[in-house]
């Protein structure tokens, strides 16, 4: 079997201009408009010119947690990701949130997409019903052919370029995968003619629907063959059954926060915090934190303070002015390292967190020069005018790869 690894490809809707949110890849091959809100189906975006570019579905399965792929958040920071909510069309404003954590499979192999699987954690929480996730007890007695539902703004056609901005869904049957050597964690769905999902569908929810109920079954991750939709050529997606340890380990963890200050005078003292999550059945003890900055510290009256389970802590930081030279604006990324007394896991160490601190650099505001006072016997030939400026910051980070064909198995982002 040949196989190719794809990537995305950056395509501008007209009809988006407006709004400057153009958005990433095609749509589901043979599938029909989703005109009502599912509640719990996302649009992964990023910041783009003006507005956002959608990147990759995924499926919100606790008020705070996103599910997706791993591929479709490879070498990203959180605040790079957006999730937005409430929307069938890319044009729809819907619930736009912000990310303060991504976790990634610690083992996800791109090459072969292996452990793609991905967690999304919202710095806010999302009042959506989120979907549920199927047992892996159900999964064991789910028949062959049972008709599943995959979601998605990705490809309309077998070629991967034609577009839309209505999300579409079309049925597929579990099946057997009939390819060799595939990732654990792999299953199968599809195999029908003209019937698929492709290119940009990348982390959506492969669904069962009973009795009025949906369940996540799996998430798109891969497609075989030269093309989508082609006979016999079932897709491949990431069992949320055979991962469900992960999930649940992931989600009750302690970690810190990702985030961005945006701009930071260079002379002015500021004060700031980063959210310390405790979603273990354990109280954590904070003991000490370490910054790759010398200029931002923690404030020593966190130091020895007790985060109960299942709550969030906001860490006080102080940044101090600085006279480092350099050319500004500058934009930085610093790490910070919370440390507590207990071991939550047993293996004999104390707990870590790290979380990612991003920031600017910005000039100071110059100090207006008085007009020297006019001699009074003499009147001002011009009324004195002052003026001032503010040194400003500008981010540049999106870039987007679109990998070589070699033949037969891609990523669908």
């Amino acid at each position: 079997m040949k196989w190719i690894l794809l990537g995305s490809t950056l395509i501008f809707s007209s009809s988006l201009l407006a709004s400057a949110s153009p958005s990433i890849s095609p749509r589901i091959v043979g599938g029909n408009d989703v005109s009502q809100v599912q509640p719990w189906m996302v649009s992964l975006q990023v910041p783009w010119q003006q507005g956002y570019a959608h990147i990759c579905g995924a499926s919100l399965i606790a008020p705070q947690w996103v599910l997706s792929a791993a591929h479709c958040v490879e070498d990203m920071t959180s605040h790079q990701l957006f999730v937005r909510l409430g929307i069938t069309d890319l044009n729809q404003s819907g619930e736009l949130f912000s990310v303060d954590k991504i976790f990634s499979h610690q083992n996800y192999q791109s090459a072969t997409l292996t452990n793609d699987i991905a967690l999304i954690h919202l710095a806010k929480p999302s009042s959506a019903t989120p979907l549920d996730l199927l047992a892996p007890i159900d999964f064991a007695q789910l028949p062959w052919q049972t008709s599943l539902q995959v979601l998605g703004w990705g490809a309309t056609n077998k070629a991967g370029n034609e577009y839309g901005e209505q999300l579409q869904q079309v049925s597929v049957p579990y099946v057997d995968c009939p390819f060799n050597n595939l990732p654990s964690g792999v299953i199968c769905a599809g195999g029908e003619e003209g019937q698929d999902a492709c290119f940009g569908d990348s982390g959506g929810p492969l669904i069962l629907r009973e009795q009025g109920r949906d369940v996540q079954v799996g998430l798109v991750s891969a497609g075989y063959g030269s093309n989508c939709a082609e006979a016999g050529m079932p897709g491949g997606y990431t069992s949320v059954s055979y991962f469900s340890d992960w999930i649940s380990q992931t989600m009750q963890q302690v970690w810190l926060g990702d985030v961005d200050l945006g701009n930071i005078r260079v002379d002015e003292g500021y004060e700031f915090s980063l959210p310390l999550h405790n979603q273990t059945d354990q109280v954590v003890t904070l003991s000490s934190v370490q910054t790759t900055s010398t200029f931002i510290q923690v404030q020593p009256d966190m130091l020895g303070t007790q985060i109960l389970p299942n709550t969030s802590l906001n860490v006080a930081f102080e940044y101090t002015p600085t006279t480092t030279a350099g050319t500004l604006p500058a934009s930085l990324s610093y790490e910070v390292t919370a440390n507590f007394v207990e071991d939550i896991d047993n293996n004999g160490q104390s707990e870590s967190a790290s979380a990612d601190l991003m920031l600017t650099l910005v000039a100071p505001t110059p100090v207006p020069t008085p007009m020297p006072s006019p001699n009074p016997s003499q009147a001002p030939t011009t009324e004195p005018v002052i003026t001032s400026s503010s040194g400003g910051g500008s981010l540049s980070w999106f870039a987007l790869l679109l990998f070589g064909l070699c033949a037969g198995y891609r990523a669908r982002s």
